[in-house]
């Protein structure tokens, strides 16, 4: 199992919030990259959305 594959099994299986995460959000190119390949190959595309904390600072500064 791949570090990326077991860290998103973690947050959407082995914390308090469970199904409710949406997002896993990091802060840096190299990490995006890795966990979306985490993601597509570990099944998570269903269950939670990789994000940039840039992306999250943007969507606020919008609303």
């Amino acid at each position: 199992v791949k570090p990326s594959e077991e860290r998103l099994r973690e947050a959407v299986e082995d914390t308090d919030a469970g199904d409710a995460v949406e997002k896993f959000v990091v802060a840096c190119p190299m990490c995006t990259t890795m966990f979306e390949d985490g993601r597509k190959t570990g099944g998570f595309e269903d269950d939670v959305e990789v994000v940039d904390v840039a992306e999250l600072l943007i969507e606020a500064l919008e609303a």
